[in-house]
């Protein structure tokens, strides 16, 4: 019973950041979105972010989606000024991240490959509350 309970929960957390990965592309789809001259969103890059959004821990919850002015997507998990952790995915699934953790910073450039990489997981767990 608790594996189904656990289950739905995970279920519901994937839905939801599809939803929301959704509606970021929808906002960010024409040029100069932000007014700034933004590209519009990569549709390879959502892609990639809502595999990778799924590869994160579920007890993160569903990450901030937006996209960045190059049209590369952006996930952002925030817990208050030191538990940020914020992972730009790249149109060919390259992860650029920044966390803030209790003060201490972590940045690294990593590649998706249907798995979190071992340094950029370990930062999730560490920021998840």
């Amino acid at each position: 019973m608790a594996e189904n309970l656990l289950e739905a929960a995970s279920s519901g957390v994937v839905s939801a950041g599809r939803a929301a990965l959704k509606e970021a592309v929808a906002e960010c789809s024409n040029p100069d979105w932000d007014g700034y001259g933004a590209l519009p969103a990569k549709l390879e890059s959502a892609s990639w972010a809502e595999r990778v959004a799924a590869a994160f821990p579920r007890g993160l919850g569903v990450p901030h989606f937006s996209f960045d002015p190059e049209g590369d997507a952006l996930l952002e998990w925030f817990f208050g000024k030191n538990h940020v952790l914020t992972v730009i995915v790249s149109s060919t699934g390259e992860l650029s991240y920044a966390a803030r953790i209790n003060g201490a910073k972590v940045t690294g450039i990593e590649v998706f490959a249907d798995a979190l990489p071992s340094r950029l997981a370990e930062t999730a767990r560490r920021l998840a509350p």
